[in-house]
């Protein structure tokens, strides 16, 4: 059998995850995501469901 060898990409962990629909055909989430090293990240999103097809409309990373 042969080994597995492990990704040398540190990983990352989530943490929290809210979604919320402010109107039909919009989403808005926010996530927060821990990596190597105890860094934490967060960002938030936003996409509309528009032409039959969703589109992210803004995109924040902290």
């Amino acid at each position: 059998a042969t080994a597995r060898r492990r990704s040398t990409r540190p990983g990352l962990r989530l943490r929290r995850l809210r979604v919320c629909e402010p109107r039909p055909a919009a989403i808005e989430v926010a996530v927060v995501l821990t990596g190597a090293a105890g860094r934490t990240w967060a960002m938030a999103l936003r996409l509309e469901h528009r032409r039959g097809t969703w589109l992210c409309t803004d995109l924040r990373v902290l």
